[in-house]
């Protein structure tokens, strides 16, 4: 797959993933004190932030942000 198309299709696309085994309490706690205070768009959108800022953290490399599609 060229470089471009490869770029046009991992920037265009959006996933549906499923997390498994959670505990409901740190869930919980989670949607508490990080989601409810800090994203008005939900979980969904602080899932997508800290993996941004995870990936930034750990490479240097400050991911392009796409906005949510519903």
């Amino acid at each position: 797959m060229s470089a471009w198309l490869e770029e046009i299709s991992t920037r265009d696309l959006f996933v549906n993933i499923t997390i498994q085994k959670v505990p409901a309490n740190l869930l919980k706690e989670f949607m508490d004190k990080v989601v409810n205070p800090a994203y008005t768009g939900g979980i969904g959108a602080a899932i997508i932030d800290l993996m941004r800022k995870a990936v930034q953290e750990t490479t240097g490399n400050k991911i392009q942000e796409t906005s949510l599609r519903t």
